[in-house]
């Protein structure tokens, strides 16, 4: 028997609410994020933020127990996105264990940057991103 508990269509419907600290927009999600609907809303109010410069997004997905892998897909291509065109970031926040499990099996652990403490995630923003220090390293090499 299937568990009802990470039937989608058993859960909440997706809402999203803002909050926004300094230059960093904290989405705290709640219900669960399937595809077609969950994701393409949640990815048109992420571009919604890109295109008024608010690059630099947490999404706290705490309140969230179930998303699709295509709506994990939409995630990945707007984190891509956010990476390559803007100065900005998309980091994940407080994901379930089901979630947990789900980018750690895909190894898009290693794409995103995923915290369970608010304050360590919103602190992170300020570091450099992961690829840029392994670019300055090779491009400073060891001669300079």
């Amino acid at each position: 028997t299937k568990n009802a508990s990470l039937e989608p269509k058993e859960a909440k419907p997706m809402k999203i609410s803002e909050r926004k600290l300094n230059d960093i927009t904290i989405l705290d999600v709640e219900g669960v994020i399937c595809w077609p609907d969950d994701s393409r809303n949640l990815k048109e109010y992420i571009v919604r933020l890109v295109d008024t410069h608010r690059s630099k997004i947490l999404i706290n997905l705490a309140g969230v127990h179930y998303i699709d892998s295509s709506a994990l897909g939409e995630l990945i291509s707007l984190h891509i996105k956010i990476r390559r065109s803007i100065y900005g970031d998309l980091k994940i926040l407080n994901p379930a264990k089901m979630i947990t499990d789900l980018l750690t099996v895909t190894k898009l652990i290693t794409v995103f940057e995923v915290f369970d403490d608010e304050a360590a995630g919103v602190k992170s923003f300020e570091l450099p991103r992961r690829r840029e220090v392994a670019y300055r390293a090779w491009a400073i090499g060891p001669c300079a």
